[in-house]
């Protein structure tokens, strides 16, 4: 099974008649949702999931999921990052950090991989807002939040997808911003605002 961020191994571990019928009438490639436990498979096999429920969906529905997920996970991101910089903060996040030795860069790692996940998703036709409005809140983004050293473009993406502001509308509005000259790079992937 994939999705935007990668492929992951599914095991039907339990005899459960209909969802084996299911599995068998899918044809493939089909959009799916699935219900199960993260796993992790002793050996080479890696993360995967243990079916629990497994239906034929629809890219509309996928679609929903990957927004929804993108911005919980945008949020624990930003919870992350605040208790990273002070040190203190929600206990799973703290927890999460001291367990995972985790670093800025795997909290950018990670809205990277929102901003991919993102980047599949079909835009809605008439609900996108137009791209002067986009390009203008990317703008009042980077003016609050570089400070004197800029903001990452991950940063950037974590903040702007709370705006609904997806992974190529924000690529498209940071290119005309640089063309614009309202904003620079002081380094790769960093903005400030002119």
């Amino acid at each position: 099974m994939a999705d935007p961020t990668g492929v992951f191994e599914v095991r039907a571990e339990r005899p459960d008649r209909e969802q084996q019928q299911v599995l068998r009438d899918l044809s493939t490639p089909s959009f799916v949702t699935v219900v199960g436990e993260a796993v992790f498979f002793s050996g080479d096999a890696g993360p995967g999931v243990s079916l629990l429920q497994i239906q034929e969906s629809d890219r509309t529905i996928r679609d929903r999921w990957i927004l929804r997920t993108a911005e919980i996970t945008g949020d624990r991101l930003v919870t992350l990052t605040e208790a990273f910089c002070s040190g203190t903060g929600p206990i799973p996040a703290v927890t999460a950090i001291r367990q995972y030795s985790m670093t800025p860069a795997d909290i950018r790692d990670l809205a990277g991989m929102v901003c991919q996940a993102l980047d599949g998703v079909t835009p809605s036709a008439g609900t996108a807002p137009p791209q002067e409005e986009i390009k203008a809140a990317v703008l009042a983004i980077i003016r609050e939040a570089a400070g004197n050293k800029g903001i990452s473009f991950e940063d950037l993406a974590v903040i702007s997808e709370k705006s609904g502001i997806g992974g190529r509308e924000l690529r498209e509005a940071v290119r005309i911003l640089l063309e614009e000259d309202e904003c620079y790079q002081p380094a790769r992937e960093v903005f400030k605002p002119l």
